[in-house]
């Protein structure tokens, strides 16, 4: 397994590629590269190396986005429900999360997961509301009762200024649809 692109100057990375692959085959290994660019993708591709887009999330363009049309009726019909049930939805940054707030979703997540240890996503903090991270954003549902019940916590990409899906989490009795 390599970790990003070899470091070489570009006329010699098909003959590194080329060695490399045959130095890993005569010893019965296999071949990765983890977090290689899309630069050498061509080189790659001249040695019979295969590419893969792993752990690339979706990307919405706010500006152009809409409910409407024929690939979006799951998402709309599940807005339309939880509108319906009288949700509403708060944004806020993780700085100003208040403690009370911070205690309520910890509860959450831990109800959801249950038995199971925290797993996810490969890309994921691996904590939870920290005072390390004051740039995350908390995407939180409110059931009609103001109760929290539901959120997703949202992870800065710089320098895009966009955000990356950190975790989500719902309460046992809130329902399908919310992370929607």
């Amino acid at each position: 397994m390599v970790s990003g692109d070899p470091i070489c100057p570009a006329e010699l990375m098909p003959e590194l590629l080329a060695d490399f692959r045959d130095f890993c085959l005569m010893r019965g290994w296999r071949v990765a590269f983890l977090g290689a660019s899309r630069n050498h993708l061509d080189s790659y591709a001249a040695v019979d190396l295969r590419s893969l887009c792993y752990g690339e999330e979706a990307v919405i363009d706010l500006s152009g986005f809409t409910l409407e049309g024929r690939k979006n009726k799951s998402l709309r019909h599940a807005v339309a429900k939880w509108e319906k049930a009288g949700a509403r939805m708060e944004f806020m940054f993780n700085a100003s999360i208040p403690e009370h707030l911070k205690l309520e979703l910890c509860q959450i997540s831990a109800d959801w997961r249950g038995d199971n240890p925290e797993t996810g996503f490969s890309m994921g903090l691996g904590r939870l509301m920290s005072s390390e991270d004051p740039d995350c954003l908390l995407a939180l549902a409110y059931d009609k009762e103001e109760r929290p019940v539901g959120f997703a916590y949202l992870v800065p990409v710089y320098p895009d200024h966009g955000f990356s899906l950190d975790i989500t989490r719902t309460s046992l009795d809130a329902g399908n649809g919310i992370n929607e």
